[in-house]
């Protein structure tokens, strides 16, 4: 079973994300979008700025072996992370 940090690794979220998804949450990364991350438990918190600020958590159920962003493509119930988990991780 994986843990929160083994599921941020770059090719766990290569592969939970897809390729355009990663691709873009990489660019939020190294264009310095990320202000603030802490990690806790089994849960990454974080604030991403571009042309406004968005405050998310990321949430890894391990019975699962997903992570959840509270975005509001994670909200939706999409199935892959999204690129927040991707910059945040």
């Amino acid at each position: 079973m994986l843990t929160l940090p083994e599921a941020l690794k770059r090719e766990a979220l290569r592969e939970s994300a897809g390729h355009r998804t990663f691709r873009r949450g990489e660019k939020y990364f190294n264009d310095e979008f990320v202000h603030h991350f802490e990690l806790k438990n089994d849960c990454l918190s974080g604030t991403l700025k571009r042309s406004i600020s968005i405050a998310v958590r990321i949430l890894y159920d391990s019975k699962e072996r997903k992570l959840r962003c509270t975005c509001e493509c994670g909200r939706a119930g999409s199935t892959s992370i999204c690129e927040h988990a991707v910059a945040l991780g």
